[in-house]
């Protein structure tokens, strides 16, 4: 097993096996201090016991010389204060990309919302740990949950540390099934059957009813409930008729949306694609096409924004409004079962797959935007995109 990392302020000397010498006892040991920096020591001693109180006094002397933080916090305190007072700044001037500083601040707010009303002491015990990510797995994924975990790791204990509230994390190196990534043999890819049987469901959904499966939920008829599920009608669509990823589909505006040749085209700008190499796609249903645009809005505002306000959909609530919604719709019948098991990227395997008969792989990979290799090429011109839509054409026609 790999050895874990020591964070700011830990050492090993409690953990490593004292070697016999010819005059006592020998204990090679290292030490991170609050600067960040590994010192490797060895301590020598007539008994175990006094090399490793010898030990311990050269890393509290290390620890100290580095800290320079006098902290008025104590286990006691708020947690949600210490967030905000003392973690989330350092987030925010931290060097970072823009789109890692903002995960990291969505999955700091996640952290926040559970640990609320919390001390210090009871928000980062081992067992408090454990229970809030299993919460966060479930409620909202296991990717979002592992984040949670390498954000608290990092940030939360580094600062925690740093002001000597706690000497370490004590999960550090403990692995858990429920943050185990899904294995990629297990992911599945609708087949064109059924990516035709979603696509006119969803087509025929009614916005103003309650989502699927809630409707023996009273709080699923409340208008709020009802935009949520108008607003994941509008993202399933879009993404069942172009195979946009969830994070692209829900930043893109009105300004990247045109029509052109009878056709509606969305541009996936360089700055919120994945692999950011901007492209132009044709939205491949055209009653999709349709009702996007009977909804047009202002140019800078967004195609998918939160159900209830213009703001941006955060990626949570997008992946947990997916979840509940395929769920729902995968109880209405046994050709919609498969649904309790894919979600929103499963949309851009099944295209791919159902076009690889007719398409070359360059011209596919292009339009879903995979590759960096085939990414040096963004095609935004209707005659590359044709074969797409040729290919895609007979799956949406009614029989």
């Amino acid at each position: 097993m790999a050895r874990a990392k020591l964070q700011p302020g830990e050492d090993t000397i409690k953990s490593v096996t004292p070697r016999k010498t010819e005059t006592g006892y020998e204990l090679r040991w290292r030490v991170r201090d609050f600067e960040g920096r590994l010192h490797a020591k060895r301590t020598q001693a007539r008994t175990v016991g006094e090399a490793r109180r010898r030990a311990y006094e050269k890393a509290e002397q290390i620890k100290r010389a580095t800290s320079g933080v006098t902290t008025s916090w104590s286990p006691a305190d708020s947690i949600t204060d210490f967030l905000d007072r003392e973690v989330e700044p350092v987030i925010k001037e931290k060097r970072l990309s823009e789109a890692s500083r903002a995960r990291y601040l969505e999955v700091l707010a996640h952290y926040r919302r559970y640990t609320l009303g919390k001390s210090i002491g009871a928000a980062t015990s081992a067992s408090s740990l454990i229970r809030t990510l299993k919460v966060i797995s479930k409620e909202i994924g296991p990717e979002t949950a592992r984040q949670t975990r390498s954000v608290v790791s990092n940030y939360v204990f580094g600062q925690l540390i740093v002001h000597q509230v706690v000497p370490s994390n004590p999960i550090r190196g403990m692995s858990f099934d429920f943050l185990r990534a899904e294995d990629r043999e297990e992911k599945y890819f609708p087949t064109q059957a059924e990516w035709r049987a979603f696509l006119d469901y969803v087509l025929a959904d009614d916005p103003d009813s309650p989502m699927p499966g809630k409707e023996n939920v009273p709080q699923a008829h409340k208008a709020e409930a009802k935009a949520r599920h108008a607003r994941i009608i509008q993202m399933t669509e879009l993404q069942l008729a172009t195979g946009l990823r969830a994070s692209e589909a829900r930043q893109i505006t009105w300004a990247n949306v045109s029509e052109a040749d009878g056709t509606v085209w969305v541009t996936v700008p360089a700055t919120i694609s994945k692999t950011k190499v901007g492209r132009t796609i044709p939205v491949l249903v055209p009653e999709v096409g349709e009702r996007l645009l009977a909804r047009r809005g202002e140019d800078d505002a967004l195609v998918i924004p939160q159900p209830t306000s213009g703001r941006p959909w955060d990626k949570a609530g997008v992946h947990k409004a997916v979840r509940e919604y395929y769920e729902g719709v995968a109880t209405k019948s046994e050709e919609l079962a498969f649904l309790a098991k894919v979600r929103s990227h499963a949309w851009r395997g099944a295209l791919n797959t159902i076009t690889a008969p007719h398409l070359r792989p360059d011209i596919r990979a292009a339009y879903f935007g995979h590759t960096e290799k085939v990414n040096a090429r963004a095609y935004t011109d209707h005659v590359n995109v044709r074969p797409m839509m040729e290919a895609v054409e007979a799956l949406t026609r009614r029989e």
